[in-house]
């Protein structure tokens, strides 16, 4: 089975009568690779304005749930941008993330800022280094989620009664897919017992 450049997961449409119906994918998966690598670039900017200030929470008393929340939603849009444009799109992730973090990790014009690393102001371990983790984990999470295997980033389409899961290729996407068909098929079908002529011997 062929898989594409872009990722197998990202291709994958429902088809109702031989035609594509991107509404059956999830919003973001509906267009052009294009426009999706688009939302990957957006979506990792966008999470590293959040997350920036989000990591500190907790640190100063030795609980970083802030860092841990932060890494968190990093992964999910990390696993999002892999799926829906295949490394290419967690690639432009990465890039946008970093920038966004670049951008907020200096001073603002006010004197503040977002991303302190150590300072006599505190007192405590994660209070001292949570930002080294915060920009270092920012970049391990994603660089891990490159190398999980390309069937972790599978999204199943939402399914009309009758419409196979196929790649652009016009073939199966994936075994995985089928399954998914099977068990839905089994479990909305109504079996008519079988009917049996009566034995006349």
């Amino acid at each position: 089975m062929k898989s594409s450049a872009y990722g197998l997961n990202a291709m994958m449409l429902g088809t109702n009568g031989g035609k594509l119906n991107r509404k059956l994918m999830p919003w973001s998966f509906r267009f052009g690779i294009g426009v999706r690598l688009f939302i990957s670039l957006a979506l990792g900017f966008v999470v590293s304005i959040v997350g920036t200030p989000v990591h500190r929470m907790g640190a100063s008393s030795n609980l970083p749930y802030g860092l841990v929340l932060a890494l968190v939603l990093v992964g999910i849009s990390a696993w999002q941008a892999r799926a829906r444009g295949g490394i290419i799109g967690l690639v432009l992730h990465l890039i946008a993330s970093c920038f966004g973090v670049g951008m907020l990790a200096g001073q603002g014009p006010m004197g503040d800022v977002l991303i302190p690393v150590g300072g006599e102001a505190f007192n405590t371990y994660f209070g001292l280094h949570v930002g080294y983790y915060w920009l270092l984990g920012l970049i391990l999470v994603q660089f891990v989620i490159a190398l999980f295997p390309v069937q972790w980033f599978v999204v199943i389409p939402r399914l009309a009664d009758d419409a196979p899961i196929l790649d652009t290729e016009g073939e199966i996407a994936s075994g995985l897919a089928m399954s998914v068909i099977d068990e839905r098929e089994s479990t909305h079908s109504d079996p008519v017992p079988e009917h049996k002529e009566p034995n006349d011997e």
